[in-house]
């Protein structure tokens, strides 16, 4: 009558869990626990082989840590009338650590180990209890398990005073079910769960999205949000906008102690209406240069696709680019879309020039224009070098004039575009044709050394134009007149 009892109260209790059994997600909650359970004993001695024996009871106390982790100190007791003529009853207290693989699913198999003491038979024996078992989480709190373990007993006669030799132990073992009932206060679960926003929004606009559990339920309480695109979030409130139209699902989970996980969704549409183009910002990096260099143009630009855009220098020169390579999908156009233009453009000549910038699309037209400053160089000043004065009849070069060809190689290197143009003269002394000849030796006497001292010989042309008339600048320069025994370096191109 009374094991009777014992299944009466199993049944009641499944009756009570049922209605949770499928409506919740729920797993072993940690915290302190009671386990009771009922079923036949075991035994494997001297005296009985792999017996079955009328009934054993089974409890146990215990604290359930996250991750599957269990202590418990657990009593074994029952009737084992085939142990030995003498000794029926026995009381097993055991120390147990248990594993439950998988912590957080309904159905879990597991395991236990632990140091065990035996009472009730010839003498206190000791020893290893191993169980193997399976348990269903029913409600928050209440757990059914079935569980089959086993204790070897030593010595070998602890139990029925009968050592044989047979084994270095005696077996006693458990083969039932029963409940596991946690002790820790219940929090209430989360029943409903909304989420709170806008059912529409701009591409790009952002949105503000609440998720909202009922009062009742125990806090705090965790949210994790799905917005549809890939994105994840946590938290009740979050912020979203989205690259792209088209419609979202947003899902939110939120879970709180009671291990209950509720999901809401909410639809959102992410619509763009098409926009005439629009230049939002433009300037040029700089507003002042010198000639030759690089100046650098910079441009934000919205609109719907396709976007052209030409750049016009005001120097007779320009560029024209074409972007349309953001889509929805195949032959489908976006609504707006962002681009960043950049150019950069060198001139060549000093000046003031407007550049302008002329975006358009199917839809309209847009322009800005900026004002660049191009200021000469120091090599854009430069029309003519030192001069050179030859000796009499000469056309070699002096020291005097080796120091200032040597300055003006100096301006040529420090100046590669300039191209120079090295005339020769002599004086009126002299015939005609000697004159041209030494002239033109002269202008070749300064080639060479430029080109000694680097100056490639593409930027250099030399010719004699021979004598120059009287009079002399310097009556007192005899014989002849220094001051035409010349060779003049002359720019003859500027830069492009």
């Amino acid at each position: 009558m009374r094991h009777g009892g014992l299944r009466y109260g199993f049944f009641v209790l499944l009756l009570l869990a049922a209605p949770d059994l499928f409506a919740q997600r729920v797993w072993v909650a940690p915290g302190p626990f009671l386990r009771f359970g009922y079923g036949p004993s075991l035994s494997e001695t001297d005296y009985s082989t792999y017996a079955v024996e009328p009934y054993a009871l089974k409890g146990e106390l215990g604290y359930q840590f996250p991750l599957g982790l269990s202590l418990g100190l657990a009593y074994e007791g029952g009737n084992y009338p085939k142990v030995s003529r003498t000794y029926h009853r026995f009381h097993i207290i055991q120390a147990l650590l248990r594993w439950r693989v998988f912590p957080f699913k309904r159905l879990s198999h597991y395991f236990n180990i632990g140091p065990h003491i035996t009472l009730g038979g010839y003498k206190t024996g000791f020893g290893i209890n191993a169980a193997l078992g399976a348990d269903y989480v029913l409600t928050r709190n209440v757990a059914f398990f079935v569980e089959g373990s086993a204790n070897a007993v030593f010595p070998d006669r602890a139990s029925e005073g009968i050592r044989s030799g047979r084994a270095a132990f005696d077996g006693l073992g458990f083969l039932g079910a029963g409940l596991r009932i946690t002790f820790r206060p219940l929090p209430i679960p989360i029943r409903t769960l909304n989420i709170e926003g806008p059912a529409q929004l701009q591409r790009r606009e952002y949105g503000t999205f609440t998720a909202r559990v009922d009062d009742q339920a125990t806090q705090p309480v965790s949210y994790i949000w799905f917005m549809g695109d890939g994105t994840q979030y946590t938290g009740p409130v979050v912020e979203h906008r989205y690259r792209l139209p088209g419609r979202y699902e947003i899902q939110v989970q939120a879970r709180n102690a009671a291990g209950v996980v509720r999901t809401a969704t909410h639809l959102v549409e992410v619509v763009e209406t098409p926009r005439a183009v629009r230049i939002v910002s433009f300037q040029p990096l700089a507003d002042t240069i010198k000639r030759g260099n690089f100046v650098t143009f910079e441009a934000q630009i919205e609109g719907a696709p396709s976007i052209r855009y030409f750049w016009n220098f005001g120097d007779g020169n320009g560029a024209l680019t074409t972007d349309n390579q953001y889509r929805l999908e195949e032959g489908l156009r976006a609504g707006t879309m962002s681009l960043h233009a950049r150019t950069a453009h060198r001139f060549d000549r000093p000046g003031t020039y407007t550049v302008s910038l002329i975006a358009d699309n199917e839809l309209g037209r847009d322009s800005v224009q900026a004002r660049i400053v191009v200021e000469p160089t120091a090599c854009d000043l430069i029309s003519t070098l030192e001069s050179v004065s030859f000796e009499f009849g000469r056309s070699t070069l002096t020291d005097s004039a080796r120091a200032v060809l040597e300055r003006n190689a100096r301006v040529l290197q420090s100046c590669p575009e300039l191209v120079v143009q090295l005339v020769g003269y002599t004086d009126y002394v002299g015939g005609e044709a000697f004159n041209a000849l030494l002239s033109l030796r002269r202008a070749l006497a300064v080639y060479n050394y430029y080109q000694q001292q680097g100056i490639e010989p593409e930027r250099l042309i030399f010719r004699g134009l021979g004598e120059l008339p009287p009079p002399c600048p310097n009556p007192a320069d005899r014989p002849g007149c220094r001051e035409l025994r010349r060779v003049d370096t002359i720019v003859i191109r500027w830069p492009r």
